[in-house]
């Protein structure tokens, strides 16, 4: 199970047009924030609030910044305000008000490739398709039996108004 989280969660951040129907978030996005330069090491505080402003306000409801965990904590985490005031509130989990969810896999530091995400999951689709998930017991001729877990899902994509792309240049 904790592998199919994984996979679930890499194809609606990061899968391509032939994964999910109208690419991953982190590839399938209405407005962009580009950072400085090509490093995510650039990223600053005002970088931050111009996407949290990008996102229609109506939109905001319920919306979370999502960031690989590595990259957020060397790069997001400890962004400040004005020197004084940190961006992220380790206590609430929290910057500008709004939640961050840490995921497993993310783009690597480079030209045009995404830090993060901030956006509502509620529009991306996930479902299972045709089948039910199955557990199958498979007994093996050495005395051992092998669980294998098997099912079909579907992703989907279908608004991208709904995200905005923190980029490097």
């Amino acid at each position: 199970y904790e592998q199919l989280g994984q996979k679930i969660d890499s194809a609606v951040f990061h899968g391509s047009g032939t994964e999910v129907n109208g690419s991953g978030v982190f590839q399938n996005y209405s407005a962009s924030v580009v950072m400085a330069s090509s490093t995510f090491a650039s990223v600053s505080a005002a970088n931050l609030y111009e996407t949290l402003g990008k996102l229609p306000g109506e939109r905001r409801a319920g919306a979370k910044w999502y960031f690989k965990t590595a990259n957020f904590w060397t790069d997001v985490a400890n962004l400040t305000h004005d020197s004084v005031v940190r961006m992220y509130d380790p206590v609430s989990g929290k910057i500008l008000g709004h939640n961050v969810r840490e995921i497993w896999n993310g783009p690597d530091t480079g030209t045009g490739n995404v830090l993060g995400i901030f956006g509502n999951l509620r529009t991306a689709l996930v479902g299972s398709r045709l089948m039910g998930t199955q557990l199958k017991r498979i007994e093996n001729k050495t005395g051992t039996t092998d669980y294998v877990f098997f099912t079909r899902l579907a992703y989907a994509n279908p608004l991208p108004g709904s995200f905005v792309g923190l980029e490097a240049a």
